[in-house]
């Protein structure tokens, strides 16, 4: 209920379901599988614009492409919806790219539909990237004291035999 020292409130089934209520409720936490209701998001979006939005998870805001088509999940549609209904956004995600450059570049359009003009011209430019992307990794994390938050890896190569069946199944 409370995150960055401020009160929230939690939309759940029995939240007042209505536009006047995004007018009195000014911090909201709610799952975006509940949002996307179709009645949720009409009334959602009838009501104020919001300073900030944060989308935990970001990497399920999925764009993909099949040849000539091009397949949106209702999250990546939620997203668009809502990107006209706010100052700024915020995605929060350990695995924004997964492999696809299509899909990544879908994200970033979302936050940012200038940066780049194709997933391509993304690729070749990919320093622009630092203008809408935060990147860290595990051992730069830390609490505040400095103390890591992740455990170093430990790496230890260890020796043994194949069996007979194990070697041939590997050839």
């Amino acid at each position: 209920r409370e995150c960055f020292r401020l009160p929230f409130d939690i939309l759940r089934i029995d939240f007042q379901d209505s536009a006047m209520a995004w007018e009195t409720h000014h911090r909201v936490v709610a799952s975006i599988d509940t949002i996307k209701q179709a009645r949720r998001m009409e009334r959602l979006l009838a009501g104020p614009n919001w300073d900030l939005v944060v989308i935990d998870e970001a990497h399920h805001l999925t764009r993909k492409r099949y040849g000539r088509r091009i397949q949106t999940t209702l999250n990546y549609r939620l997203a668009e919806s809502i990107r006209s209904h706010t100052r700024d956004l915020l995605f929060l995600t350990a695995t924004p790219h997964q492999g696809d450059a299509f899909r990544f570049w879908s994200v970033i359009q979302l936050l940012d539909d200038s940066l780049f003009e194709s997933p391509e011209a993304m690729l070749d430019h990919r320093g622009l990237l630092n203008r809408v992307m935060v990147r860290r990794i595990k051992r730069e994390v830390t609490y505040a004291d400095g103390t890591p938050v992740f455990m170093r890896r430990q790496v230890i190569s260890e020796r043994f035999q194949l069996a007979a069946r194990e070697r041939a199944f590997y050839e």
